[in-house]
């Protein structure tokens, strides 16, 4: 006797294999999606500390040490406007870095399925391990 399905069974096999292969490929996608992600949140956490105790504090100091320098004559307008400009640009590069850090943390916890830990109330940053 000849097995009639024959014909089904192969193809029932191939879809599998097909199957299969796809599910190691999506695998593949998510751990690099994870990789990448768990880096740039990296990234923007150390650029968040660098603005935050280096940049921000020396910026809001010569902003300070400019605009007290113009009332006393020292200074022009010009140089107080541009000491002010370089501490928005500085508070700017906070937020954006936060606004990533926020979005690198939302993505991975998507692409793991799992709430990380819960965020810190405070403004420190959280330490993330892969």
């Amino acid at each position: 006797f000849s097995n009639r399905n024959q014909g089904r069974i192969l193809e029932a096999e191939h879809l599998a294999a097909k199957a299969a292969a796809r599910k190691r490929a999506d695998t593949v996608q998510i751990q690099s999606k994870l990789s990448a992600a768990y880096h740039t949140l990296e990234s923007a956490q150390l650029a968040i500390r660098t603005i935050s105790t280096d940049v921000l504090p020396k910026a809001q100091e010569v902003f300070d040490a400019t605009n007290e320098g113009y009332r006393l004559g020292k200074f022009s307008l010009v140089e107080v406007l541009l000491s002010q400009h370089r501490l928005f640009t500085a508070r700017a590069s906070l937020l954006a870095a936060q606004s990533t850090y926020a979005q690198q943390w939302a993505d991975l916890e998507r692409l793991s399925g799992q709430p990380l830990s819960p965020l810190a109330e405070s403004n420190e940053l959280i330490e993330v391990k892969p």
